[in-house]
């Protein structure tokens, strides 16, 4: 769902971006695409010349504006022509005669909007990027230091641009999974959604999205071919609609993971890791005598036994390892942990479980406290 058309976002930059190729030269007859383009033309001039204008005027045929300062004549009024539907700048008077004393740090005209014009290409190219860079480079290329607050709305305007919105998005959702349905026969989804209310009645035609789990054919089959082994873990997704992405990875007999399912869940609740345990055994991993490996999370051994499913559930090494460096804070001892967890013979635990004594009696009651089995 990451894809993006850069071909169309640099077309559509093209279209709606304007630069002004001189800065310093507005001129009766100039014309533009569309009004955004007029918009972002006249606003750039006045940045690099550190002038600042108001609106007197603006509906769909016609855009004037005038100096901020009272005391200065320029006056600029662009119309939009009614057989070529090109906005043309129609009278232009001054120029400034203003001083720039009036203009601070940032500048009146330098919105989110301008900004996310600016940086679109910036971001398309890489979406991470983080709004300090993005604020040095609207100061190399303007001159005025924007605050972070409305650096960080002008990318994520850049982003809805390029990815298109969250609430569309979730729109297309039902879309999304027919698709999947569609071009991988096989795929498996399990869709959960909530009553949408509006000053306090349902609306039947609408729904909350819940929860989402979905599988792959070629992982469904391709797990006939894998170690009897399944690890499961969830990561928050960071966005303007919090949740968890859930995933079941697998390995096959060359050591090379799989990944053979996926949930979008409320969090890592009990409801939500029964909701996707329930789905890997009922569509996924059907087999008896499966080995799941997780953390040591309540809400994930709760939904094992819940699921009923015999899985044969055991810890992850790396998990519990973090957990105790967590606790005692000594990365040594840490170390040793990871080697007992991976020790393949009784001597072997034996060995390292006698050096983490040596150091702490609470540190070995802390793993003792883990089952063996597990």
């Amino acid at each position: 769902m990451n894809y993006v058309d850069n071909e169309f976002v640099n077309s559509m930059s093209k279209n709606q971006s304007y630069l002004v190729p001189d800065p310093d030269n507005l001129q009766v007859g100039m014309t533009f695409p569309t009004k955004d383009v007029a918009m972002q033309c006249v606003k750039e001039y006045h940045m690099h010349n550190s002038t600042s204008f108001v609106v007197a005027h603006s509906d769909s045929t016609r855009w004037i504006v005038h100096c901020k300062n009272k005391n200065c004549m320029w006056r600029c009024r662009i119309l939009n022509g009614k057989k070529s539907n090109i906005w043309k700048i129609t009278k232009l008077e001054g120029p400034h005669t203003c001083s720039s004393t009036m203009v601070s740090q940032d500048h009146q005209q330098l919105s989110s909007a301008v900004i996310c014009e600016s940086i679109l290409q910036m971001v398309t190219t890489d979406p991470t990027i983080s709004v300090s860079v993005l604020i040095a480079h609207i100061r190399s290329r303007y001159t005025y230091t924007t605050t972070y607050r409305k650096t960080w709305i002008a990318k994520q305007k850049a982003i809805e641009r390029i990815y298109g919105n969250w609430e569309e998005s979730y729109k297309e959702l039902p879309r999304w999974i027919l698709a999947f349905k569609h071009y991988l026969p096989g795929t498996v989804t399990d869709i959960e959604v909530g009553p949408f209310i509006e000053d306090g009645q349902r609306i039947p035609s609408k729904a909350v999205f819940h929860r989402l789990f979905w599988s792959f054919q070629p992982c469904i089959r391709g797990f006939d071919h894998c170690k009897p082994v399944v690890s499961v873990d969830g990561t928050w997704l960071y966005g303007k609609y919090r949740g968890t992405l859930l995933m079941a990875i697998a390995q096959d007999g060359n050591g090379h993971t799989i990944p053979i399912a996926y949930a979008i869940v409320e969090g890592e609740t009990l409801d939500g890791w029964f909701f996707f345990l329930s789905r890997l055994r009922m569509f996924v991993t059907p087999q008896p005598n499966l080995c799941l490996i997780s953390d040591r999370h309540e809400s994930i051994k709760s939904a094992v036994r819940r699921v009923n499913s015999n899985w044969h559930h055991v810890f992850c090494v790396r998990h519990i390892s973090q957990n105790f460096m967590r606790t005692f804070k000594n990365g040594l001892m840490k170390d040793l942990v990871t080697n007992m967890g991976y020790a393949m013979t009784q001597p072997s635990i034996t060995y390292f479980r006698r050096q983490i004594s040596d150091w702490s009696q609470d540190a070995v009651k802390w793993l003792d406290d883990i089952p063996k089995e597990q």
